[in-house]
Formats: structure tokens, C-alpha cells, sequence
């Protein structure tokens, strides 16, 4: 620990501290309880700067939108503290560099695994307009399930050590750059993040990156001498990987197909039918599994005038079961495309997430609204992004042209049904159906207990009470009350029996003294009364899995 470094960071017990990089710095944590977490916090001397907590918060906004088994989940954060801070899921085991150096090259299923599960994450965080930029072995955490992306722009270094005399990069780390970061005033693009996962997988085939040399400068002119086209991957590689690798290394970002592509044609950019697979192909004792194989049988390169390169999406998976050496072949067979070398990637300038006119004018379902916990007719009005508009860097002003938007909360984030339909309901800016990217933008999410293996997480608002999140259905499923918390009706903990069914003169009851007023939609309270006073008011979605 440095002077300065805290003890205690929200509800976390800070340990030790893991390390530092650009405006951010990382430390091991424990909840009360013990279990670990990481923390990752503006550094000190960055904490008042506003350009440093307006990239801190719209990089963690974006990081807590990726729902991906192959990332660490962002679990808690503090967006509006005087130095901001985020807790991140703790991932034991040894980097993907410690596991080779100790074991040496993946097994050929490993490696497909290794492949298939970085695919789908990368997929996931450019899907939310993250771009990693610093993708390597010692960023890759193999877990006993798999493996797993780490630091992925909490942190990111702004510049790198002994680089040439030339001048600084683009974040990034030699041996694992692609020849656009050479250069420090390109703009970063995902086909950066695809070049280096066909380093990584080039390497866990060998111990090699294929631009390892004994210096940074060695390093650096491989790279600028780099033609894909005269490369020879190690023959340790799966040969299900080979062309893909080689097209993910091409010299030209165009050229490289989409990490959404090679998640597709390895197993599925979701990840569920990934997860199946690495689940099987990671463990050399596993000998069978049942996965999911895309059947795409013409893959090809089909350039239009208005959307550039693509993929055609792939037809409908059929379901097989065979052993695992079997399943990763068959997954990668039907992408006939790679193997013809005939393949392109969506244009990697468009980076993924939503237009800077579309962030400037949606409304996702996690919007503001000053009120109490609004039952549909109190929700009608004061809609706002969950984003304060004051810092989103996609507004112009009159002194600065408008930049690349803040990674908003994707339309496709709406409640299903169950949560009060059209209107969402909830208590001031928490409301019901909220993803967790949702609850944390909003600021009023402070603390949290339970872990990511339960099936619940209760985040404590500032407001007094508490936020039920379900893991598995990725939604803000109930929020309890406490103290002067209050429905659009008066009632809070406290009120009497009569009042409770003054103002909710048709809910029905139980023989507990258990009341349920229907406010919406899939929407009700559970108003527990004992001795003719309220002691339990919980508001909650029939649509939940969660044990209060």
C-alpha cells in the first residue's frame, strides 16, 4: 500500500493494492463477510479533474452493460463519491501467461476453447462500445471454468515504457499491438482487440507471440514489417484456428473479421452455447457435452454500397452431442469461408453501441424521475437519460465539437413484461426492470451483499432501503422500504392497518395480515402488518426469482 491509498472503499475493506495505471488504480478488497472483490478507483491526484471522472464514469456505465461469462461483472459503484470508485467481480487463477509458462502450449481443445471464449467477450464489450485495447495473456484469467478478459478499460495505461525515440503509442502493449497503434493519433477501433486475440491464440499454441523479440524496439519493427500473407502459424495450432488467426492478424483493420464473427463461427456471440463448449473443451477429462453448432454454410464477403463488408448471419443451430476433439471441429467446419479466405469484417471504424444522435435522444427504462414510486400516473412525466446529459461528450458545445457519445443503455435493455409495462415503476430514479448498468448510472445504488453465485444481489440505495437484482434474470426485481419511504400513497413503514387500506381500498389479503395492492402490470406491493402497524413494504414484479 502507498500513503494516500485508502482502508476502506464503500462497504470493502481495502487489502492490498494490485497497481496503477493512467488516471486509475486497482486494489484487492473483502466485504465484511470476506469475500473478495476488486476495487478500481480514479487515482488521487485525478479525482477532481472533470475529464478524468467523466471517462471513469463512461467507462464504467459501459463496462456494467456487458453481460458476458467471459468477463468479470461489475458489481457496485460509487459514480458521484469524491473519488469515484467501482467493485469488480474477483476471478481466481493463474493469466493465461503464468498458466504457459508453467505448463507450457494449450492442448488443441484448449485452445479452441481459449478462442471461442474470448470471441464471445470481445464480442459482448464492442457490442457496448467498449473497445479493450490491451488484450494479452497476462490480462486473460483461467479459471477452473474457463477463461475469463480482465481490465478491460477501467485502468487502461495512457502510455507505455520504453518505447522509441519517436514518440509515444496508442495504449496497447508490444507483442500484442496491432500496426494502427503504432501510431498515437489513430483513433482505437475493435479490429485492434481482434488483433490481438489472433496473437494470444497464436501464442498458446507456441509460448510465442508472432511478434516477440528481446527488446520493445525489436518488437515494434516486426510488427511494422508484419505481412500476414508471408506468416506461417506454429503447427501447434488447432487447424480449426489457423485461417481464422491469420485473417485476424491481416496488417489493414478492414480485413479482420469482427470479433461478432468469430464468436459466431466458434460458438455464439451470446455466449450460452459458448459456455457449453469451453465447458467441455477446457477440461481435458471432460469427454462429452452437448452444445450448440451454427450452421453457417456460406459464410462470404458480401460488400453493398451503405453497409460495407459483412457476414451472412448464420442459419439456425441444430443441436448435436459428440466429444469435445469432434464438437470444436464440427463448430469450425461449417465456416467455410475462413478456410477459403474469403472474409471480411464490418467496417471497424463504425464502432459498435449506439450513434451519438441516437444516445442524444433516447430515453432507456431506467429514466429519472424526481417523485416517490410512481404508479403509473406518476410516471408519465419527468423522463430523462439515467446518464446526466451535463457529461455526456457526445453534446456539443459552442468551444468543442461533439465526440464519440457515451455509451447509452441499448433499446434492446426494455423491461419485458412484468415490470409496469410502458411506464416504469419504481422509487425516485430505481425502478423496476432495471438492468445493472441501469441501477449503477443512476447513483443511487451504494453498496451491495451477496455474490455473483447467488441468485440475488441487494444493492442499498441512498435513499434508506434496499434494490433486489436478479443474476439470472438481469433485472432489478424488487426494492424494499425503509425509514420515511413512501408510495405516491403515503404509506411507509409505520402506517396504520387503517390507513393501508384507506389507500388501497381493493387490495387483497392473507392470513399473515399480509396486504398486496396491485399498482401495474406484473407490479404489486407485499405490505406486511403486524399489530395494526406496517413493518414490511416491499415493492416488487410478479416477474423474479428472488427470496425476500
Amino acid at each position: 500500500m502507498n500513503p494516500g491509498d485508502p482502508d476502506r472503499v464503500g462497504r470493502f475493506n481495502v487489502v492490498a493494492r494490485l497497481g496503477a495505471g493512467g488516471m486509475g488504480v486497482a486494489y484487492m478488497a473483502q466485504t465484511d463477510s470476506g469475500d473478495p472483490v476488486v476495487i478500481k478507483a480514479v487515482q488521487i491526484d485525478f479525482a477532481d479533474t472533470p475529464e478524468a471522472r467523466r471517462r471513469f464514469r463512461q467507462e464504467v456505465l459501459a463496462t456494467a452493460a456487458v453481460e458476458s461469462p467471459f468477463v468479470p461483472q461489475v458489481l457496485a459503484s460509487d459514480l458521484s463519491a469524491a473519488r469515484q470508485w467501482v467493485a469488480i467481480e474477483y476471478v481466481a487463477g493463474p493469466t493465461l501467461g503464468e498458466l504457459i509458462r508453467r505448463d507450457g502450449p494449450l492442448a488443441r481443445n484448449q485452445q479452441y476453447a481459449l478462442a471461442a471464449a474470448l470471441a464471445a467477450g470481445l464480442a459482448e464489450l464492442h457490442a457496448n462500445g467498449l473497445i479493450h485495447r490491451d488484450v494479452k495473456p497476462d490480462n486473460i484469467i483461467c479459471t477452473t471454468q474457463g477463461p475469463r478478459l480482465i481490465d478491460f478499460g477501467i485502468a487502461t495505461r495512457s502510455n507505455i515504457r520504453g518505447l522509441t525515440a519517436t514518440g509515444a503509442l496508442a495504449p496497447g502493449s508490444p507483442g500484442w499491438m496491432a500496426p494502427e497503434q503504432l501510431d498515437p493519433l489513430a483513433p482505437p477501433t475493435p479490429a485492434i482487440d481482434v488483433f490481438a486475440w489472433g496473437c494470444v491464440c497464436w501464442y498458446a499454441s507456441g509460448t510465442r507471440s508472432p511478434f516477440a523479440a528481446p527488446t520493445t524496439e525489436q518488437s515494434l519493427n516486426l510488427l511494422r514489417a508484419w505481412r500476414v500473407d508471408e506468416a506461417t502459424p506454429p503447427a501447434s495450432l488447432h487447424p480449426d484456428l489457423a485461417s481464422m488467426v491469420l485473417h485476424a492478424l491481416a496488417a489493414t483493420p478492414v480485413e479482420r473479421p469482427t470479433a461478432l464473427a468469430l464468436a459466431e463461427c466458434l460458438g455464439d456471440a451470446a455466449g450460452t452455447v459458448t459456455s457449453d463448449l469451453v465447458a467441455t473443451a477446457w477440461d481435458p477429462a471432460a469427454t462429452t457435452a452437448e452444445v450448440i453448432v451454427p450452421t453457417v454454410s456460406t459464410t462470404q464477403w458480401e460488400p453493398s454500397p451503405d453497409e460495407g463488408p459483412g457476414l451472412r448471419a448464420p442459419r439456425s443451430p441444430r443441436r448435436i452431442r459428440r466429444d469435445a476433439a469432434a464438437a470444436s471441429a464440427a463448430a469450425i467446419a461449417v465456416c467455410v469461408a475462413f478456410a477459403s479466405g474469403v472474409i471480411l469484417a464490418d467496417d471497424p471504424a463504425q464502432t459498435a453501441g449506439p450513434s451519438t444522435s441516437e444516445s442524444a435522444t433516447s430515453s432507456p427504462p431506467g429514466s429519472t424521475n424526481p417523485g416517490g414510486e410512481g404508479e403509473g400516473d406518476r410516471e408519465a412525466d419527468g423522463e430523462a437519460s439515467p446518464i446526466d446529459s451535463s457529461e455526456n461528450p457526445g453534446a456539443a458545445t459552442a468551444s468543442q465539437p461533439a465526440q464519440p457519445a457515451t455509451p447509452t443503455l441499448p433499446s434492446s435493455n426494455a423491461p419485458p413484461p412484468g415490470y409496469g409495462g410502458d411506464h416504469p415503476i419504481g422509487y425516485g430514479q430505481v425502478k423496476l426492470g432495471m438492468t445493472r448498468a441501469q441501477l449503477l448510472a443512476t447513483g443511487e445504488a451504494t453498496d451491495y451483499s451477496g455474490n455473483t453465485n447467488e441468485p440475488c444481489l441487494r444493492y442499498s440505495l441512498r435513499a434508506g432501503g434496499y434494490a433486489g437484482y436478479s443474476v439470472a434474470l438481469k433485472r432489478v426485481v424488487y426494492i424494499e422500504f425503509t425509514g420515511k419511504m413512501a408510495t405516491s400513497r403515503g404509506i411507509r413503514i409505520g402506517s396504520t392497518e387503517d390507513e393501508v387500506f384507506a389507500a388501497y381500498p381493493n387490495a387483497s389479503a392473507d392470513r399473515m395480515q399480509n396486504v398486496y395492492p396491485r399498482v401495474a402490470p406484473g407490479v404489486f406491493y407485499t405490505i406486511g402488518i403486524w399489530d395494526g402497524l406496517v413493518e414490511l413494504l416491499i415493492l416488487e414484479s410478479e416477474r423474479q426469482d428472488c427470496a425476500m
